[in-house]
């Protein structure tokens, strides 16, 4: 049977590569619901503009042969009172259920339907031969009135219509600052921070113990410990200048990816020394991962509210601190390597929960300032 060594990670990369394949399923499913939302709420705005051009034409019709007594205005007046029926039929069902929007086509229903009842009541009387009552009819006004009262509605709808679909091509579009602190792109921020704090509470308990059970002494450990703080001191200024010029998101997903990684891979390294080899590596990991979180940070804070945001950062990886510490200690208790791994499957978590809460606008947010700026003044908050 294979060692704990091999399988544990073995079995816990399996379950992220899971984990990835449906959330990348659930990312275009997302997606494609909303473009097939954006398309459905387009078919109403073209119905409801045929609905009103037909409307328009009845009423033209009608009142062109009350004034001339020509029959051949009743040729657009008889084809448009065929179509109105059938249009405001297909926009009924384009409605589906929701409540705001059917409410506003049943008040555009009744509207139609007294406006055309009014127009055939007196073609009718025209028809007849009593030509002056029709005028006198038409003359009250009744159907200016509804005819007015109609467009109105429909105005109506058509804003709300616009309004829902500018707020879906927002969505899809990019990201703007938002104006709550609370809201998705944060919420990525303070999950990915948790992440990375995991990191450093498990190793704060575990490190030392597993070190010294392969045989490594004092010196060794404190060497450890040297290799993985000089990448951060060393690369994070520079890391932070590369961010602010090339955008964070790179650096963000592949930082992260590498804190988690090193957890699968400290238990089944070969000696101590790659130990401390591979501590350079994750050193270098955090100093992408937390230049690139403080800029997310900044992005994902209302204006004025960047020190508070930062301080809810700090202590939401204190938590991650503290849990990581007390997980730490459970697990080392049944199995030295078992912190590493779930470092690992923290990490990987974190990640991926991370950039689900921010998919699409968390790459926009992290490019640089200038594109950012040209992002955040051509598309509408989206209220996130």
């Amino acid at each position: 049977m294979l060692p704990r060594t091999i399988w544990v990670p073995i079995l816990a990369m399996a379950a992220i590569a899971v984990g990835a394949f449906f959330f990348n399923e659930w990312t275009v499913k997302s997606n494609l619901d909303g473009a097939e939302q954006v398309a459905a709420l387009t078919e109403m705005q073209t119905t409801l503009l045929e609905l009103r051009a037909v409307v328009t034409d009845a009423e033209t019709g009608a009142r062109g042969f009350l004034l001339s007594s020509d029959r051949q205005y009743l040729e657009p007046f008889e084809s448009a009172l065929a179509q109105v029926a059938v249009t405001g039929a297909r926009l009924r069902v384009l409605m589906g259920s929701d409540p705001a929007l059917l409410a506003r086509a049943r008040r555009i229903e009744s509207l139609r339907g007294q406006l055309i009842g009014e127009l055939r009541a007196t073609v009718i009387l025209a028809q007849r031969g009593q030509e002056p009552i029709a005028v006198l009819e038409a003359g009250k006004g009744n159907g200016r009135v509804l005819m007015e009262a109609f467009r109105q509605e429909v105005q109506g709808l058509m804003a709300e219509l616009n309004i829902r679909v500018g707020n879906l091509r927002a969505d899809a579009a990019g990201w703007t600052r938002p104006t709550r602190i609370l809201n998705l792109l944060f919420a990525t921020a303070i999950c990915l921070n948790v992440g990375m704090f995991f990191a450093g509470g498990s190793y704060e308990v575990v490190w030392s113990l597993y070190m010294t059970s392969l045989g490594a002494d004092i010196g060794i450990i404190g060497l450890s410990f040297f290799s993985f703080a000089l990448p951060p001191l060393l690369l994070s200024p520079l890391m932070g200048r590369l961010i602010d010029r090339e955008g964070g998101f790179l650096p963000l997903i592949v930082g992260m990816a590498g804190i988690a990684g090193s957890g699968f891979l400290y238990p089944i390294v070969p000696a101590v020394w790659w130990m401390v080899a591979l501590g350079l590596v994750e050193g270098t990991a955090f100093a992408m991962a937390s230049p690139a979180i403080y800029l997310l940070v900044a992005r994902s804070s209302p204006a004025g509210r960047t020190s508070t945001a930062q301080g809810l950062l700090g202590g939401a990886g204190t938590v991650g601190t503290i849990v990581a510490s007390i997980a730490a200690g459970w697990l080392a208790a049944i199995d030295l390597a078992y912190p590493f791994y779930a470092v690992g499957v923290a990490g990987f978590a974190a990640l991926f929960l991370g950039v689900a809460l921010g998919r699409h606008h968390l790459y926009d947010a992290m490019q640089p300032r200038r594109q950012a700026l040209v992002n955040a003044a051509a598309v509408p908050d989206p209220g996130r």
